[in-house]
Parts: structure tokens; C-alpha cells; sequence
């Protein structure tokens, strides 16, 4: 069976965006997963049924921790010999991608869900913007999850770019988010989260960072909250530093 291996940079991933995906792939594949260490790998294993080589992926610019990735996935790729590697994020498709060529591979494909140097400044925005264009250089095949990032990856490079459907990574699992609750539950819900049947809640979904908007969405809410009594904003995801939440010193914090 031929060898398919998926590499991203976090295990936030595998389950969230990608879930199920490698154990549908592994029907028609032997699949591998290569991702950063993290306590709940033995879980997506078992769920996915693939295995999950780790390696230390760092989100940040480090050159040397990157170079390290870089050889390990380098000697990895030679030793396994897959027909296709694939990668999400930018930091998994630069070293994914460079190293998946330099070993030989045919097919590599990467998708682009998000870039990252839209919202850079300065030589931070340069360098992101040069490894986006050195990914898509030592890609085979790039995708992107919506029409509008194909319209700005086309502007990077000679290369075709498609998407899949009207966009999509994985597709959405409709039985998953089937209204099952009873309105006694979702008040309930509510109720535990601070919230009323009369409130009008904006729902924000993903990492709670700078990158991602957030201080934009706090200045909008809290413009809109002297407007109106019974808006809320609910915010959805995690953060690993504090100067990621500067915004609750910026903006007065409503939930």
C-alpha cells in the first residue's frame, strides 16, 4: 500500500480541522502523522488509527530549532519513502515541503488555511511573506480553503492553485452539529455562561490572539455595547502567553 504522510504543527489540528480525516485517508493509504509532542497524542491514535511521529515544531521564527526540524524530517522522508506528503500551516508546509523535495518525494501537496504575513509588519512581514513563496516553490500541488486566500496565493506564485468545493480543509461532519439540545439544556447553557434568551451573543471561534483580530473585534464590541444593552461576546479558544490577552487592558472586557 502506498505511504501517505501528513505533517502539521500542532496537535490542535489533527483534532479540530483535520479529525477523521487520516482514518478515512488509511483506507486507501498507509498513513503517518508527523506533528509537534503533546499529552493527548496517544488519543488522536486511537481515534485516527495511524501512528504519530512527533517532532519539535515550533510556531515562532527560531532558526535553529527550525533547521533541526528540517534535517530530522530530511532523513525521516528518505528512510520511509511516501507517495505523497501533505501539509497544513505555514510552519509544517515550509519544512514539509522543503524537506519532502529534497527527498525525493513526487507528490507534495500543501494547503494553505491562513497567512499569517497579512497581518505582519515590519521584517517580520518580510520574512513570512519569502517562506510563503519558498513553500509554494517546493510544492507539487497547492490548495487553499477559501476562494479569496487562492486569489492572494495566486499573486505568490507561478503555480496552479485550486480549491476544493466553494472551500473546505476536511469538510464538516453535519451529524456532529446537529441541533439534538432541548431549550431546557440551551438555557442552561446560557445560563452557566452568564447569558440570557434576550441577549444577542457574537460568537468568536480560534486562537485568541493579535494575529487572529481580536483587538479589532474588542474595539467593534465594546463601540456597539454602549449602543446596545444586550449584546455579548462569547469568545471560543485558547491562548498560550498573556500578552496575548493585551487586549483586556485596551478595551473595556464585556462577556
Amino acid at each position: 500500500m502506498k505511504k501517505l504522510v501528513i505533517i502539521v504543527t500542532v496537535q490542535v489540528v489533527l483534532e479540530t480541522w483535520l479529525k477523521g480525516q487520516a482514518k478515512f485517508l488509511s483506507n486507501y493509504y498507509e498513513v503517518e502523522i508527523i506533528t509537534a509532542p503533546s499529552h493527548t497524542i496517544s488519543s488522536i491514535e486511537s481515534y485516527e488509527n495511524v501512528s504519530i511521529k512527533t517532532m519539535d515544531f515550533n510556531r515562532q521564527i527560531n532558526f535553529f530549532k527550525d533547521i533541526k526540524v528540517l534535517i530530522q524530517l530530511w532523513f525521516y522522508l528518505l528512510k520511509e519513502k511516501p507517495t505523497i506528503v501533505y501539509t497544513l500551516t505555514p510552519k509544517a508546509g515550509l519544512l514539509g515541503m522543503m524537506a519532502s523535495w529534497l527527498s525525493g518525494v513526487k507528490h507534495r501537496v500543501h494547503c494553505v488555511v491562513g497567512l499569517p504575513h497579512l497581518e505582519a509588519e515590519g521584517n517580520r512581514k518580510k520574512i513570512l511573506t519569502i517562506t510563503e513563496k519558498i513553500t509554494y516553490f517546493f510544492s507539487s500541488k497547492i490548495y487553499c480553503n477559501s476562494i479569496h486566500l487562492k486569489e492572494i496565493v495566486m499573486s505568490m506564485t507561478s503555480k496552479s492553485v485550486d480549491v476544493i468545493g466553494n472551500g473546505s480543509v476536511n469538510g464538516v461532519d453535519t451529524e456532529y452539529f446537529k441541533n439534538r439540545l432541548s431549550n431546557e439544556e440551551k438555557n442552561q447553557v446560557l445560563e452557566k455562561l452568564g447569558f440570557t434568551t434576550d441577549d444577542f451573543i457574537i460568537t468568536f471561534v480560534g486562537r485568541i490572539v493579535k494575529d487572529k483580530g481580536i483587538n479589532e473585534l474588542l474595539r467593534v464590541f465594546n463601540e456597539l455595547s454602549l449602543k446596545y444593552a444586550n449584546i455579548k461576546l462569547l469568545l471560543i479558544g485558547d491562548y498560550k502567553n498573556e500578552s496575548d490577552l493585551n487586549f483586556k487592558r485596551e478595551y473595556e472586557y464585556h462577556r
